[in-house]
């Protein structure tokens, strides 16, 4: 047998390491492990893994879009810590879908208008400089630029409305994932 820390060879029945000084746990307790790899974005990495702790679950490897977890197969109440995260599973995707609906009709606006404008001014450009119609180029060129100038705060303005309608739905479903997660933490401590 040898030393768990260090590595020498022990004697024998010896239960402290005379190298290193450190007391052997000859009954080293051994457990298998579930495996769980999760699909993640940048929106709810950081709740999975948060959320996972009270679970049962601690976190092996990070991949690219992926999250894997680990978590004894003899945890007591299995059943309900496993009913209680699929039930956090989906707060946790409807948490992450209204995350991103606050940016994503603001960008999808943005760029709608602003390529409108860029086509426009470009088609402008276009007629000035291979003098086709001068006085229609630098018209459609003063209005491709007015058409695009409002691109970014159209922007702002979308994606301001939509997280101020997100936001408390957010908060609320955050609530709930909270006692899903405060459950989970009592069937630890019975």
């Amino acid at each position: 047998m040898y030393c768990y820390h260090c590595g020498k060879a022990l004697n024998e029945g010896e239960t402290v390491c005379s190298n290193c000084g450190l007391e052997q746990n000859l009954r080293k307790e051994r457990s298998l492990y579930d495996y769980i790899n999760v699909k993640v974005d940048e929106y709810n990495k950081q709740l999975i893994v948060d959320s996972y702790d009270y679970f049962g679950y601690e976190p092996v490897s990070r991949g690219i879009g992926t999250l894997t977890f680990k978590r004894s197969r003899n945890i007591e109440h299995k059943v309900e810590l496993s009913k209680l995260r699929f039930e956090a599973d989906k707060i946790i995707n409807k948490i992450s879908k209204l995350e991103r609906s606050k940016t994503s009709h603001g960008l999808t606006w943005g760029l709608i208008i602003g390529i409108t404008g860029l086509l426009v001014f470009g088609s402008g450009l276009s007629m000035i400089l291979t003098e086709m119609n001068l006085v229609v180029g630098y018209i459609l060129a003063a209005l491709g630029a007015i058409i695009a100038a409002p691109s970014y705060p159209v922007l702002k303005i979308v994606n301001d409305k939509n997280s101020y309608k997100a936001t408390p739905e957010i908060d609320e479903l955050m609530d709930y994932l909270n006692s899903l997660c405060e459950q989970a933490e009592s069937l630890h401590e019975k």
